[in-house]
């Protein structure tokens, strides 16, 4: 009776010896996507038996592993709670949402010319390029012309670059594709060469924004004029 009896209270001690507490671990399809793309979470988590995924943007799952998809471009944290009786253990991992474009301003007639510390701003349409509404983001250039943008839509962009004694008026005027980016990719940085002409100190741009969009639209209309004439020959 006496050996039962110390077995009997020894037992709980030999349950409480053989518990593990678990270990939270998991690894992500990529830790750069773009809006909308998914991004699937492995579980790769020891001695556990509950789990709980917060995607940081208020998307849970108690799934072993999982995937999901952002709307919105940013930083995410994504968190990973292993359970098991009554203990937990955390691991988290940061996911970047969007796309990126490095863009290097360069003067047009001496195109090995960086120019440095200049603003470049980025609309997302033409219309807000010209009418300086809804900017996304604002940079200046660095000590090599260059400045970048992260976290963006996968989308074009129109570049406004403008200083001193430099901007992208008049070569926008010419034509739209000095300032208008390709499509930006998620996961990706695109280059972008912003070509700027230079004026003296004593002059400016002979345009203004006003009247860039009256010359484009002249111009609009003597291209349907001319393509109308033509059809007709």
């Amino acid at each position: 009776m006496k050996n039962i009896a110390i077995f009997l209270l020894t037992l709980p001690l030999l349950l409480t010896s053989c518990h593990k507490d678990p270990f939270a671990d998991f690894t992500v399809s990529n830790s750069w996507i773009g809006v909308g793309e998914s991004v699937f979470v492995t579980n790769r988590s020891i001695d556990a038996e509950a789990f709980e995924w917060n995607f940081g943007d208020n998307y849970f799952s108690n799934s072993f592993n999982a995937s999901h998809y952002y709307d919105q471009p940013g930083d995410y944290t994504i968190q990973l709670k292993a359970n098991n009786n009554g203990a937990t253990d955390v691991a988290q991992m940061v996911v970047s949402v969007g796309a990126s474009v490095e863009i290097t301003v360069e003067e047009y007639l001496e195109p090995f010319y960086l120019v440095t510390d200049i603003s470049v701003i980025l609309y997302p349409s033409v219309i807000d390029w010209e009418k300086q509404t809804n900017k996304v983001a604002e940079g200046f250039t660095n000590s090599a012309g260059v400045v970048s943008f992260d976290h963006l839509y996968s989308q074009r962009y129109y570049v406004d670059v403008y200083g001193p004694n430099h901007d992208n008026l008049q070569l926008a005027a010419e034509d739209v594709g000095w300032i208008e980016t390709p499509v930006l990719l998620g996961g990706r940085i695109i280059p972008f060469t912003a070509v700027v002409d230079y004026y003296p100190p004593a002059k400016k741009s002979l345009l203004n924004r006003q009247e860039l969009r009256v010359l484009r639209k002249t111009e609009a209309g003597e291209h349907a004029a001319r393509m109308k004439s033509d059809h007709k020959k």
